[in-house]
């Protein structure tokens, strides 16, 4: 018993997380691409979330679909799926998660994936949804 309430005492002292996932994808013709510049606004982002917000870069997992820079996770289908999934599944009540997703060229409910599938916009709403009823702070931008 003491153990328990020591576990949930050291839960209470915890600073909470602060986890982001910023989320890029490309539109199919690549002159929009080179106009709209998705890895320097998710870039940018990255940058205001360290210095302003206090999230620590470790915290931080960019979805950039690069083909120059093997260092970004690509935005397939499952990895964007798993990641959310695991942001939700990880996180504590009080805890901080910031979601963006920049996807031009989606359209009818669905964002289209590095890897030409489709995710439906439901299942975004269904991560916001898990997200408020756990008591975390959640903020999803969303730029598609």
């Amino acid at each position: 018993m003491i153990d328990l309430i020591l576990s949930k005492m050291k839960k209470r002292d915890k600073k909470n997380k602060k986890e982001a996932v910023l989320i890029g994808l490309n539109h199919p013709d690549s002159k929009i691409n080179d106009a709209i510049d998705i890895k320097g606004q998710l870039l940018r982002m990255k940058d205001q979330l360290i210095k302003l917000r206090g999230f620590s870069e470790e915290n931080i997992t960019l979805f950039i679909d690069d083909e120059d820079e093997a260092i970004y996770v690509k935005p397939t289908e499952i990895n964007i799926r798993l990641k959310l999934c695991s942001l939700v599944d990880t996180a504590e009540r009080g805890d901080v998660l910031f979601v963006h997703l920049i996807g031009y060229g989606c359209s009818d409910g669905l964002i289209l994936t590095s890897d030409k599938q489709h995710i439906p916009d439901g299942f975004f709403r269904a991560i916001l949804m898990i997200a408020v009823r756990q008591g975390y702070h959640l903020t999803f931008v969303s730029d598609a």
